[in-house]
Parts: C-alpha cells; sequence; structure tokens
C-alpha cells in the first residue's frame, strides 16, 4: 500500500509541475511606417506605430493571426482640394484590424497575408496586409516584421489606393 501512495503522489507532482503550451501567442509591437503611395502623400509622409498580434498556436505550418495596428501619419497638412472644391481630408491616425494564415516558413522565419480593415476619418476602407517576420532568438519571444499595405480607398473623390510599409519589433506578452 505504501509503493501505491508513493506512485500516486509522484504522479500528482509530476502533472503538478508540468506545463501546458499556450493556445494563443500575443506580441506587442512597436514600429515606423511610411506612405508609399497616396493622394495626399505630402499629408502622411509617415509615423510611429502599435500593434498587437495574436496567434494561435497549433501544430500545423498555418496558423491563424489576428492584428490590430494603430499607425499615426505626419506630413505638412496642406489643404487637397477637389475640381468641384470640396476638401481630401488627409490622414493623421488609423486603426488597422487584420486576420489571414501565417506561415511558418522555418523555425525562425514567417509570412503571413491578412485582410480587414483600416479605419480613419470616420470611415472603414477594405485593405490587404501581406507581412515577412523572422524571430531574433531561438526562445521566439522577440518578433521583427516589415509589412506592406494597401488600403483601398474606394470613394466620391477618386479610387487611388493608399499603401505604406510598416517596419516594426514586437515582445511577446504571454
Amino acid at each position: 500500500m505504501k509503493t501505491f501512495y508513493f506512485i500516486l503522489g509522484l504522479l500528482a507532482a509530476t502533472n503538478c509541475f508540468s506545463q501546458a503550451n499556450r493556445k494563443v501567442s500575443t506580441f506587442v509591437s512597436f514600429g515606423a511606417n511610411k506612405t508609399l503611395y497616396d493622394r495626399t502623400i505630402t499629408n502622411n509622409k509617415g509615423g510611429p506605430g502599435l500593434g498587437l498580434q495574436a496567434v494561435v498556436n497549433t501544430n500545423t505550418l498555418i496558423t491563424p493571426l489576428l492584428e490590430i495596428n494603430a499607425a499615426l501619419f505626419a506630413g505638412t497638412k496642406e489643404l487637397y482640394l477637389t475640381t468641384g472644391g470640396k476638401p481630401i481630408e488627409s490622414k493623421s491616425d488609423v486603426l488597422s484590424m487584420y486576420v489571414g494564415p501565417i506561415f511558418g516558413a522555418t523555425k525562425r522565419l514567417f509570412i503571413s497575408t491578412t485582410i480587414g480593415t483600416s479605419l480613419y476619418n470616420n470611415k472603414a476602407h477594405f485593405g490587404l496586409r501581406p507581412s515577412v517576420g523572422f524571430y531574433p532568438s531561438q526562445s521566439r519571444k522577440w518578433t521583427t516584421r516589415v509589412s506592406y499595405t494597401n488600403v483601398f480607398q474606394r470613394d466620391a473623390i477618386s479610387k487611388e489606393s493608399f499603401g505604406y510599409l510598416s517596419f516594426g519589433v514586437g515582445i511577446k506578452l504571454f
């Protein structure tokens, strides 16, 4: 009977000190944005950004990704007018919510393509964001990422898209 209790205690202790893998990895990132093209490019040349990425941990090469990003754009903030005399608003802050797959090409290199919405000037616009990232450390607690964002701003003024490049460094929260 002592052997039974010893084995039972040993199994309970082993189970208590083991650690389960987390279902979701969350990263907070800080970065910089550079506008590549826009109808008012001098008004929003670039600026800082803040992001939150959540990756569902699975044992597959392709996993789901959710990105929430905020970007501030600075520039000259000149007044642009349409041929009809209506003002064309510049972008000073952009809030983006994107979702899509992330592909782990290697243990430390990943590629993602997400789609979603970018909100600015009280309007929602559809967008596409491909990214390439790298984990600098083996523990995957840090990440670097380069993203290209294309926002389709289809409105009465023009059908020109808004595109910017982002570079970010992130740290794993949990």
